[in-house]
């Protein structure tokens, strides 16, 4: 859980609320396979971005059929990007930020939010002990 709190930290700084910081911080966490999958180790990808084809974007290249940043950050200003189709900036309250997920068909598993969610939970679970 220890790069939970290190990726929660990195998107507060991008302007994240604590809470919407750590959901997407466990978010990247499934997407990853806890920072461990090729996607993210060769791509900088942290949300298993495809190349966009109708938005600006920062991917510099594709790897894996999946899209190719500079670095974590520039995969993060991304991410940025893709949200601010459903609100401008990053979003502030966590209902904004499931319905984006939800209508910006970001994930085809009908489970997916429940996948997140239990990170969350169980993180929560981890901080308070």
């Amino acid at each position: 859980f220890d790069s939970i709190c290190e990726f929660r930290a990195l998107f507060m700084r991008f302007g994240f609320t604590s809470d919407i910081a750590l959901y997407v911080s466990c978010q990247s966490a499934l997407e990853t396979g806890y920072w461990l999958s090729p996607i993210y180790l060769e791509n900088h990808n942290l949300f298993g971005m495809k190349v966009p084809t109708k938005r600006v974007h920062t991917v510099v290249d594709s790897n894996r059929f999946h899209a190719k940043y500079f670095s974590t950050y520039s995969s993060i200003v991304d991410y940025i990007l893709w949200l601010s189709r459903f609100g401008g900036q990053p979003l502030l309250n966590k209902h904004d930020f499931f319905n984006a997920i939800l209508s910006g068909h970001y994930n085809s598993s009908s489970d997916y939010l429940d996948k997140v969610n239990s990170i969350y939970l169980n993180f929560l679970d981890y901080e308070k002990s």
